[in-house]
């Protein structure tokens, strides 16, 4: 009997215990909202919140008891699958318990803007100001460049000799090639042209050279004078003639000798030039120094009779034809020499004493390379270490004139050269002994 009742209550107690049980199940499936289960239970777990917020989430995973997982917050934050939902929107995210959570998690849908710019986040403006730069101002300059009006790109203009000496152009044209180049170089320098012309004009037959013809005698006969029609105007008014003639049997026609004994060129600057096919100007311009030997003479040119204005502008500009001012004259008996002036305060000093009266010094010869003189006033001294050649007018120390025909290196001051006379003729000119030299600026 007592076996039975403890039977009974074994049950009753079995039935009590699973009814409890029942309504325990009940009542936590009343609490859980209802859930989807997706057809994959491993690849999502929904975070279902309890009533309680400091209760943990449960994952409840789809079909199996055994399948269900419930979040317990761990000791470290990082090992907490579940996160409570707080207002704070960076706390509220969906886990899911896979390997790897980028494969497979479900996302509790909100309306919060900070899950859709985590989903797909904006472009950095700096990326987009490097793929599409703004183009620099300057390289619009340099690609489009302003243009200039230099004076340097404008025609180079025709060289004009600033001084205050007039110039001539003198000249003997046969063919007539002379002439186009005379009359080119009287517009470039804007000087007077004269023409030479014979009082017995040439023939053709007086120019065939392959004959016993007019011009062939002439040249073969050095006391050949061929007359002149007319003369010069006023030849006194000229301190710079360029004489042009053409080449015959390597030298200028005789005509040009009549021309150069018919006046007096002491003094004047003479610059030859010729023209012909192929023949330099060779000895012809030297043979004519003897004809005028008080004149200044520089190296002469042949030209092309085809020659163009800028080739004539380039050796005008060689030349370098001195103004009145920057020269010097020196008068040895009948002789009068020009002197191109160095350009330093002794010659200015120079200048200064000859402008006011020509001066004249009594020169001894020394060491057979010299003429040497006091001038009789100190003037400033400009000494470097020189070598000197024919026709270099030096001051030493500050009070004597040298005139040297020879070489010599020391340290003296240049007060200017002669021009256009060579060492021989300078040697024949002073002499051996004492000479006297009048130095003048007229």
């Amino acid at each position: 009997m007592m076996k039975r009742k403890r039977l009974y209550f074994m049950i009753l107690a079995f039935v009590f215990i699973f009814s409890l049980a029942a309504c325990g199940k009940g009542q936590e499936v009343s609490l859980t909202p209802a859930l989807t289960p997706t057809a994959e239970p491993t690849q999502a777990a929904i975070l279902t919140p309890t009533s309680e917020p400091t209760q943990s989430p449960t994952l409840t995973p789809a079909s199996g008891p055994t399948q269900t997982l419930t979040a317990t917050p761990a000791p470290e934050p990082t090992q907490t699958p579940a996160l409570t939902p707080t207002p704070e929107p960076t706390q509220a995210a969906a886990l899911t318990p896979t390997p790897e959570l980028t494969q497979a998690a479900a996302l509790t849908p909100t309306s919060e803007p900070t899950q859709a710019l985590t989903a797909t986040p904006a472009p950095e403006p700096t990326q987009a100001l490097t793929t599409t730069p703004a183009p620099e101002p300057t390289q619009a300059l340099t690609a489009t460049p302003a243009p200039t009006s230099e004076p340097t790109q404008l025609p180079t203009p025709t060289p004009a000799l600033e001084q205050e000496t007039k110039i001539l152009v003198a000249y003997f044209s046969a063919t007539g090639n002379t002439g186009n180049i005379a009359a080119l170089l009287g517009d470039i320098l804007t000087a007077d042209l004269y023409e030479i012309q014979p009082e017995i004009p040439y023939t053709a037959a007086d120019l065939d050279y392959h004959t016993d013809c007019r011009a062939n005698r002439e040249q073969n006969d050095p006391q050949a004078r061929p007359a002149i029609s007319g003369a010069v105007e006023n030849l006194a008014q000229y301190d710079t003639i360029f004489i042009g003639y053409p080449i015959w049997h390597g030298q200028a026609p005789k005509i040009i000798s009549t021309f150069l004994e018919s006046g007096s060129f002491s003094g004047k600057t003479l610059i030859p030039f010729c023209t012909s096919g192929s023949s330099p100007i060779g000895s012809s311009a030297r043979n004519l120094h003897a004809l005028a030997p008080d004149a200044v003479w520089k190296d002469g040119r042949r030209i092309a009779s085809n020659a163009s204005r800028s080739t004539l502008e380039d050796w005008i500009r060689e030349l370098e034809l001195s103004q009145k001012e920057d020269t010097m004259k020196l008068t040895i008996g009948d002789t009068v020499l020009t002197a191109s002036l160095a350009d330093n305060s002794s010659t200015a000093a120079l200048k200064e004493l000859l402008a006011k009266a020509p001066v004249t010094i009594d020169m001894q010869d020394y060491a057979s390379m010299e003429k040497v003189g006091p001038v009789g006033t100190p003037l400033p001294r400009n000494d470097e270490q020189l070598t000197t050649g024919p026709g270099d007018i030096i001051l030493y120390q500050g009070s004597s004139l040298v005139i040297y025909y020879d070489k010599n290196s020391w340290s003296l001051t240049p007060i200017g050269k002669i021009d256009g006379i060579t060492q021989a003729q300078l040697k024949e000119l002073l002499g051996d002994g004492n000479v006297t030299v009048t130095f003048s600026l007229d």
